[in-house]
């Protein structure tokens, strides 16, 4: 191994074309409908060349996201941090076909930059996003709040 920092990843496969994933996603306020942890996704900008917005998590923390990439429909990319400016982490969320079955979509986020401590904490972290996004795009219906379980760092129980 070259000593490169492995992200926090998860993926899950989808019973939707990456088309009818990204349908969900790329709404001004997406995560509101399939982020079991998430609170508000207020939108600063939502145009062509900007698009930021505000996740506000049900146990307080409060983190910008600035997209980067925006490559309808199978990626996009985005930095997110603090309000305050501080460290930034890149988050890569990719959509692709399954192979052999184009109606079956593998959605795979990708937390760059945090280092190794913390990595499975996140790892649970995204596969209940992940979960949720599945649910909202198979089901149509919105999450609840901690649908798939609490996170401690996220959402808290109680």
């Amino acid at each position: 191994m070259d000593g490169a920092e492995r992200p926090a990843c998860s993926s899950i496969i989808i019973d939707a074309a990456p088309e009818r994933v990204w349908a969900v996603v790329e709404r001004p306020g997406h995560l509101e409908r399939f982020h079991p942890f998430c609170e508000a996704n207020p939108v600063m900008s939502w145009s062509d060349d900007d698009r930021r917005d505000r996740v506000v998590y049900f146990g307080g923390l409060v983190l910008d996201r600035t997209f980067t990439v925006w490559a309808p429909p199978h990626a996009f990319r985005l930095a997110i941090g603090p309000p305050d400016g501080g460290h930034t982490r890149s988050v890569h969320w990719d959509f692709d076909p399954v192979s052999g079955d184009p109606g079956w979509t593998r959605a795979t986020i990708a937390i760059h930059g945090g280092g190794d401590s913390g990595r499975e904490t996140l790892e649970d972290y995204l596969d209940s996003v992940l979960l949720g996004l599945r649910y909202v795009v198979e089901d149509g219906e919105p999450v609840t709040k901690n649908q798939f379980g609490a996170h401690p760092m996220f959402s808290p129980a109680a």
